[in-house]
């Protein structure tokens, strides 16, 4: 695991899922955001769902802004 490699706690990870191949990810890492337009699944295993979509783009900025403030 990537976390591992770095030393970092997978408590301390943040990601962003879109689809049901990101479900694995999504339930491991600390925070993790599902875009808007995901299926229900994904949105369900994420800990926060993003506003933003595909269609719209701006998901990461949206992401980053939520998790760290900026």
């Amino acid at each position: 695991m990537m976390a591992a490699h770095y030393g970092i706690d997978v408590g301390e990870t943040v990601c962003v899922g879109d689809w049901l191949n990101d479900l694995p990810m999504l339930q491991t890492a600390g925070r993790s955001f599902a875009m808007g337009q995901s299926p229900d699944e994904v949105k369900k295993a994420a800990t926060d769902v993003l506003d933003r979509d595909i269609a719209r783009g701006g998901g990461i900025a949206e992401a980053i802004e939520r998790a760290f403030g900026k």
